[in-house]
């Protein structure tokens, strides 16, 4: 999403549009034909942690499915 915003950094995909799935496809085989993969991230930043489990405490109305692609 080009977006530096924390609630944009999100796992799920599951809410992206045909339009934004085709998108970020597209840039992940720009990326993946130009460098080799050497880690992945397996656990979110301590302080994106710590703000999604204060949200968890007080839950907002609409659920988001925990899927991952």
């Amino acid at each position: 999403m080009s977006s530096l915003k924390v609630e944009h950094a999100v796992p799920d995909y599951s809410g992206l549009s045909d339009e934004e799935r085709k998108v970020l496809d597209d840039w992940h085989g720009f990326f993946s034909k130009r460098y080799n993969v050497v880690g992945r991230v397996v656990d979110l930043p301590a302080p994106v942690k710590q703000e999604r489990e204060a949200s968890s405490e007080n839950p907002s109305p609409v659920a988001t499915p925990a899927s991952s692609l």
